[in-house]
């Protein structure tokens, strides 16, 4: 039986389809617009079964179920100019069923595009939505095809479903057509890569906002600076503090080598010298070179200076040279003395020795060897003050800070580096905590108790009371924070009493294994500025200083600039006694001195 036919659908007359050459059979076409499918009057049926043989077939009425079984009838086999009816049928996945819908304006105007009604060819064929196949009713029988797709002269003949169906798309009742949609699977393949594409570009914002909100914006806040800058400030002066005071670093230093030159002018004399010395625990070789212009007169100066500390003796042997004392008129205050330039001359141990007051105490005497402190034990006392600030001044434990944060003032850029800049004043309570516990702490060490003796106790109360009447600490300073690392660049104490006078401390770090701490200080009022820089390599435990002095004042103008580096030293230290050398007696008693009775002297 027939399904219920259900309300027609108004379709275009064939008489409005272009009879231009039709598309190839299977291939999509671009669907027209359900707009131009407005109600036509609708002729009167012509005969549309008159083509099969069968005709005991009875036409049920419109709006009537039919009576009688339908007939199994193939479909005919599409002619060479005639479209494959499957490729009028596109899904809509929105209602879960298919609509028949024109898709081609060059069909020819002997097919009818989508199948038709029994009784009116130019009504749509409504088929049952369950089971609803192209080409077959509910029993699984044939449809019938369009009149219009066969010709009146040639009986239909039969043929394969799937040529009817090549797309398996079935049409759908319910008086709409929706738009068709191609889901073939290259389009599907398509859609689902944008699908993708889309996907990943928004998770790549999403996950590159949450990066900047996280890693950069938040971390960069001036509070979360500050707080970062004082942890990273401490941790970093525990790690530098741990580094210098290891045993390995300790011994390396324990020979080394420290040259230096200098350079400077004032009240129109210039000059320029020169450092360099050899040294271990034992043993030292120097010699200082100075050179200047003294009222149109040229001074060469220089001293050369050996050490040797030998075993079971207090003091070591001396041995000295000078030379250009005369340039400097010694020679007419001591016309015995310009005979001695360029001599080596000696001062052994037990010559020191023997002019030293009784009652003095000498290296090697126990109670001396006691006073000493050795290199471990200032590690030692570094340790204990380096943990104590860590615990006090960089930290942000409003409990025990020392450093109050009053406002941020900016970022700025400060000698190229890039700063945020903070008002910042010391906490009076806090400063006395942490005075009092460096006090308790260091005078607790064996080492401070070896060394303080007796006296120890009455000079840690004697400390503690100092730290007491620590007051009046209310004055701001200005702080700065490295914007890169993080790190406390310098802290600025400027003289309230005196505009444009200033002392920095602070430290320059640039990623690099060299460590610089620098002290500057500018008095607007006299012109004159001191700077300060002294640079650590961590790896090759290389040290540079640098100091510069001077002023700009119109009737105290001076510059002077020293530079001095220090490294570790694996050469011989050649202290060995010089040959031609006289004692240092012979040369007192040249020029009438004697140690032993003050009057000479």
């Amino acid at each position: 039986m027939y399904p219920n036919i259900q309300e027609p659908i108004l379709v275009k007359p064939q008489s409005d389809v272009p009879t231009s050459n039709p598309p190839t059979p299977g291939l999509p076409v671009q669907p027209e617009s359900v707009a131009q499918y407005q109600p036509q009057p609708q002729p009167q049926p012509q005969q549309p079964f008159s083509s099969f043989p069968d005709q005991s077939y009875q036409q049920p009425r419109l709006g009537m179920q039919s009576s009688q079984p339908l007939q199994s009838v193939q479909p005919p086999t599409p002619q060479a100019n005639t479209p494959d009816p499957s490729s009028f049928f596109q899904p809509d996945t929105s209602y879960g069923s298919s609509v028949a819908s024109p898709t081609s304006k060059h069909a020819s105007s002997s097919t009818t595009p989508y199948p038709v009604n029994p009784i009116n060819p130019y009504v749509s064929a409504p088929l049952n939505q369950k089971n609803s196949q192209v080409g077959q009713n509910n029993y699984g029988s044939q449809m019938p095809a369009s009149p219009g797709s066969m010709s009146s002269s040639m009986p239909p003949q039969p043929s394969n479903n799937a040529q009817f169906s090549q797309s398996g798309q079935p049409p759908v009742t319910g008086g709409q057509m929706p738009p068709a949609f191609d889901m073939s699977p290259s389009k599907k393949k398509s859609s689902t890569k944008k699908l993708l594409l889309i996907f990943g570009i928004l998770f790549l914002l999403v996950a590159t906002a949450v990066a900047y909100f996280s890693f950069i914006y938040f971390p960069n806040t001036p509070k979360n600076v500050w707080n970062t800058g004082l942890n990273r400030s401490g941790t970093a002066l525990q790690t530098l503090s741990t580094q210098a005071t290891e045993k390995e670093t300790l011994e390396t230093f324990s020979k080394s080598k420290v040259t230096a030159t200098m350079s400077g002018k004032a009240d129109g004399i210039d000059f320029t010298g020169s450092l360099d010395s050899q040294f271990d625990k034992l043993k030292s070789s120097s010699e200082l070179k100075f050179k200047a212009d003294v009222d149109s007169k040229n001074v060469d100066l220089g001293l050369k200076l050996l050490t040797d500390l030998q075993e079971g003796k207090q003091y070591p042997d001396i041995y000295f040279q000078f030379y250009g004392l005369k340039a400097l008129g010694f020679d007419a205050l001591f016309p015995e003395v310009a005979k001695y330039e360029s001599k080596w001359i000696a001062v052994d141990s037990d010559y020191i020795q023997s002019n030293l007051p009784t009652e003095a105490s000498v290296p090697g005497d126990k109670e001396q060897q006691q006073q000493q402190i050795t290199a471990a034990e200032v590690a030692e006392i570094a340790n204990v003050v380096s943990d104590v600030s860590d615990e006090y001044v960089f930290t942000t434990d409003e409990a025990k800070a020392v450093l109050e944060l009053i406002e941020f003032v900016a970022k700025e850029t400060v000698e190229g580096k890039k700063t945020y800049h903070y008002k910042v004043n010391f906490n009076t309570e806090h400063t006395k905590d942490y005075c009092k516990t460096i006090v308790e702490q260091v005078t607790e060490l064996p080492s401070v108790k070896r060394i303080a003796g007796e006296s120890a106790s009455s000079q840690k109360t004697s400390a503690l009371d100092d730290c007491a009447k620590i007051s009046d600490l209310d004055d701001e300073f200005d702080l700065w924070i490295d914007a890169k690392y993080k790190l406390i660049y310098k802290v600025r104490f400027t003289d309230p009493d005196e505009s444009g006078t200033y002392a920095d401390i602070g430290q320059d770090y640039t990623g690099t294994d060299d460590i610089t701490i620098f002290v500057n200080y500018k008095s607007e009022k006299n012109k004159s500025e001191v700077q300060t820089n002294i640079t650590t390599n961590l790896q090759t435990k290389k040290t540079k200083a640098k100091m510069s002095v001077g002023s700009t004042a119109k009737d105290s103008a001076y510059d002077f600039k020293l530079e001095v580096n220090v490294e570790p030293y694996d050469g011989d230290i050649d202290v060995a006694k010089p040959e031609g050398t006289v004692t240092v007696q012979e040369v007192l008693q040249a020029i009438g001195l004697d140690p032993k009775n003050p009057a000479s002297l």
